[in-house]
């Protein structure tokens, strides 16, 4: 896939390892996170939300996940973006499921050691155009209106990072390289009526538009038992809108369903989302990581409200796969 190094990696075998989140900025002097005004407590937000996913995964003897986190200008609307691999692996000793595509992170976990050579897992830019941010991650939910929560989108980022991202596109392909194999998260995708859909290539319909090839019901669902246990049994909900959003879809829970949490789609002015949720860890323990949601102490409350949105995109760029947030006019649930 151009612009996206896939790996195929067969090495001595190791045993997976409890990960720690290392970051290190891009920015010049006196730029972004080194900025005068902002950038100690750009740092500090972003620095904490890390520390909420060391918390997370818990443990000794990490394997080094390399944050690289930086500011530029990405035009207007746009708060932030993270490529979440540079490279991916499949059948490398410690992967869960053979014939299966892991971004950086996770394969670095379940591998036991860092596969890329110490290069980086996630790439995070945030945006100089955009100002409308709270960087108190003390201040507690309808704290500080008109503003953006940046430890929020942080945390939510750096979750795509760690493998919450799908390949399939809106025609419905999936998968990398040749022959074509699907992501761990690909594999974990099911119809209403239980059909995979990785079952062919293209899935059928990726969209909950009826009509569109699959049930009735298009419904897409996570299908990992992890998952489906943290929702008292029943599978979660994935955002499958009737009209298919470019990197939303797919890569997120259902809000509707699911109101208010990290890996929603979209996030409001004065709203923060930064505990990582039962849904979240679940999904993320079907993965392959085995972090435990219990480690992370409750930063302020956990009754969120949703006054307006600002869409979380995730893009394709140069064939990378890029997340990005956008900022919207505040809209009616």
């Amino acid at each position: 896939m151009p612009g996206l190094v896939v790996a195929l990696l067969l090495l001595c075998s190791a045993s997976a390892l409890h990960a720690e989140f290392i970051v290190s900025y891009t920015d010049a002097a006196g730029v972004g996170f080194y900025d005068a005004t902002y950038g100690a407590a750009r740092r500090d937000a972003f620095e904490w939300a890390a520390s909420q996913w060391n918390l997370w995964l818990g443990g000794t003897d990490p394997v080094p996940i390399r944050i690289s986190a930086g500011w530029a200008s990405l035009g207007a609307g746009i708060l932030g973006g993270s490529n979440s691999a540079q490279y991916v692996w499949r059948d490398f000793p410690g992967a869960e499921v053979a014939h299966t595509w892991y971004g950086d992170s996770l394969a670095d976990y379940l591998h036991g050691s860092d596969l890329g050579g110490g290069a980086w897992d996630m790439l995070l830019v945030f945006n100089t155009d955009f100002s409308s941010w709270n960087y108190d991650y003390t201040l507690a939910d309808g704290a500080f209106p008109g503003l953006y929560d940046f430890a929020s989108v942080s945390m939510h980022e750096i979750c795509h990072g760690m493998g919450l991202w799908t390949s399939i596109g809106e025609d419905g392909a999936w998968g990398y390289g040749t022959p074509t194999y699907p992501t761990i998260y690909d594999r974990l995708l099911e119809y209403e009526n239980g059909a995979d859909l990785v079952a062919t290539n293209p899935a059928p319909d990726v969209t909950k538009n009826p009509g569109g090839g699959g049930e009735a019901d298009n419904g897409i669902f996570w299908s990992g038992s992890q998952g489906t246990a943290a929702n008292d049994g029943a599978r979660i909900a994935i955002y499958a809108p009737a009209t298919w959003a470019e990197g939303s879809s797919l890569s997120h829970l259902d809000h509707t369903a699911h109101p208010d949490l990290l890996m929603n789609y979209s996030i409001g002015t004065n709203n923060e989302r930064r505990q990582i949720d039962y849904l979240t860890s679940g999904m993320l323990r079907d993965l392959g990581w085995e972090g435990d949601s219990a480690n992370v102490p409750e930063p302020c409350t956990l009754v969120l409200v949703f006054p307006g949105v600002a869409a979380l995109i995730l893009r394709r760029r140069s064939g990378a796969i890029h997340r990005a947030q956008r900022a919207g006019r505040p809209r009616a649930r």
